[in-house]
């Protein structure tokens, strides 16, 4: 039986209102997300200020449900991180990789999966980059670009820019048969694509939660795989991450045996109160049904620019995109973007290209009152 995604609409107050269509760059909060962040500040409040075993036993469920959105082999995988900068910081340092090894990423990468990355050249490390072409990535490429020295590839699922999603398994079990550790910043795919550890091969995750998620900012996690969990070197030591954290003096380093051992201190409750609700979301919806309402929409974008004569440079196989479509209309797209503003139609401005990337509880209506007024400002 097929998803009425429409019912999800009452979740979001801002459609009656705004037609928002920028989940690529941060999404609305839903109001069970609101409704949980208020009920855990009402309990605070209450009397209820120290709950040690409550907060703690919530943060161990939150991880699990993370790992039942992933895929991956159990909540004692995961660790919560502020961003996904941070996440793919805890990886770069955390690697011990010396003079001479090398890294693999994209030349359209967004900042935050290159500067963890290119700070480590200063220490002799070298970082590859593939090149774009056209908004896609090969995986020839990918591939040509390995030598021996290369120690380390790591993509964005899907580019934050151009929209490409890329062939996470193939390039999984690509690095698996060469001993390659293989990462992926999800911010722009979990939440709108099915996301599956096992399945890829993948070592290691990163992704915020503010974006497809639909989370409240700060909130993110790293998934770290079973295998790479001891290899990877902890640069931040941090109390909880280690065994009796409670015993307060006793100073020895014995790291937990999961992922936690990578968290540095107090966790942000309240935020992740609203994580939680939001993941909940995501989890009673079947994750084929979602992925194809995202692909359905940002499908339906792409035929419409199309026919507009708009160039659109998101691939339109459905294999190769998510929630983002790019394109441009060859005019002034600033000035576009700003006069869509003013209609309360809210899509990003980047590179001089117009983004446009729609959640689930979109739907054609949206996209069609978003292409009309398109097509009243370019004439």
């Amino acid at each position: 039986m097929s998803v009425d995604f429409n019912q999800y609409r009452d979740y979001f107050p801002h459609v009656k209102e705004q037609i928002y269509l920028d989940h690529a760059s941060v999404s609305p909060l839903s109001t069970p997300v609101t409704e949980a962040v208020m009920k855990y500040v009402a309990n605070r409040n209450n009397g209820n200020i120290i709950n040690t075993d409550g907060l703690f036993g919530f943060a161990a469920a939150l991880r699990t449900e993370l790992a039942k959105l992933i895929h991956a082999e159990s909540g004692d995988q995961i660790a919560f991180v502020q961003s996904t900068t941070v996440g793919l910081n805890i990886l770069a340092r955390g690697l011990s990789l010396k003079p001479g090894d090398r890294i693999i990423i994209t030349d359209c990468e967004f900042p935050a999966n290159v500067f963890p990355f290119l700070n480590l050249e200063k220490t002799g490390v070298q970082v590859d980059f593939v090149h774009c072409r056209d908004g896609r990535i090969e995986v020839e490429d990918i591939f040509a670009a390995v030598t021996p020295q290369t120690k380390l590839i790591s993509l964005s699922l899907v580019e934050f820019f151009s929209g490409f999603r890329h062939d996470a398994q193939k390039i999984g079990e690509f690095c698996r048969q060469h001993g390659i550790v293989f990462a992926l910043d999800a911010i722009q795919a979990l939440g709108a694509v099915k996301v599956d550890m096992q399945k890829w091969h993948v070592d290691f995750l990163s992704a915020g939660g503010q974006k497809w998620l639909m989370s409240p900012m700060g909130t993110g996690f790293i998934y770290v795989a079973p295998h790479l969990l001891d290899k990877l070197e902890i640069i931040n030591l941090g109390w909880l991450g280690m065994k009796d954290a409670w015993h307060f003096f006793d100073y020895t380093i014995r790291p937990v045996d999961t992922a936690s051992r990578f968290e540095q201190g107090s966790y942000p409750f309240i935020a992740l109160a609203g994580m939680m609700a939001a993941v909940k979301i995501f989890l009673s919806i079947d994750p084929d049904e979602l992925e194809r309402q995202i692909l359905h929409l940002s499908g339906h974008l792409i035929q419409k620019l199309k026919s507009l004569r708009f160039r659109v440079v998101t691939p339109e196989v459905e294999e190769e995109r998510a929630g983002i479509v790019l394109f441009t209309t060859g005019e002034d797209n600033e000035t576009v973007h700003q006069k869509l503003k003013e209609k309360k139609i809210t899509i990003s401005l980047r590179e001089n290209m117009l983004r446009v990337s729609p959640h689930f509880y979109n739907n054609e209506e949206d996209l069609d009152r978003f292409i009309d007024e398109l097509n009243r400002i370019t004439g």
